[in-house]
């Protein structure tokens, strides 16, 4: 058995469920099966870049966008994505998790110290 795709689908349910990213009782079970759709149809890293760029981006917002909302707002950084704003220690901070080796293939040359 694999463990790798499981450990990558585990990081990614812990962000969405440290910031309680599905929404409402009722709200997240309506979204689950994008939430679903999104981590079969992107690779990790990226997936992980776009939560927690929206997270940062969001934040400023109070209530926080949750549910629908962020998956709006996630789906379109998915489409259009940029150089995240926060550093490599503030991933570790946000998340409590070491960024994946593949992020290094998302950011921009010299971006976080990162030559391609």
């Amino acid at each position: 058995m694999d463990l790798q795709p499981l450990i990558l689908e585990q990081r990614i349910k812990h962000i969405i469920d440290s910031y309680q990213l599905l929404g409402s009782e009722s709200e997240a079970n309506l979204v689950l099966k994008d939430w679903q759709n999104l981590m079969a149809t992107y690779p990790p890293h990226e997936l992980e870049i776009a939560v927690v760029s929206c997270l940062v981006a969001g934040w400023s917002e109070l209530p926080m966008a949750r549910g629908k909302l962020f998956l709006q707002r996630l789906k379109y950084w998915l489409t259009h994505p940029q150089s995240p704003p926060f550093s490599i220690e503030q991933f570790r901070q946000i998340t409590g998790l070491e960024p994946l080796p593949p992020s290094a293939l998302f950011f921009p040359s010299g971006f976080w110290g990162v030559q391609k």
